[in-house]
């Protein structure tokens, strides 16, 4: 099963998410899931904004939270 973890400015998740199960659809995908992670930049650590201005600021490389559900994914798909 893909794990798919997205977060951008634009566009809206929604619209993306079709996207994303559009091209899953077309490639035969039927076992997936979406997930939509707030608070967290395209890099997958905690922030703000999301801005590039920002992430100086940032000492985390990648939020644990990610990393629970990484694992999860990890050991029920092996």
């Amino acid at each position: 099963m893909p794990l798919l973890l997205a977060r951008l400015i634009f566009p809206p998740f929604y619209f993306r998410c079709l996207k994303f199960e559009e091209e899953l659809a077309a490639g035969g995908v039927a076992d997936y899931k979406i997930m939509k992670m707030n608070g967290l930049n395209h890099l997958l650590q905690e922030c703000s904004t999301g801005l590039i201005s920002e992430y100086y600021e940032i000492e985390q490389t990648i939020s644990p939270s990610i990393l629970e559900i990484i694992k999860s994914w990890i050991l029920f798909t092996d």
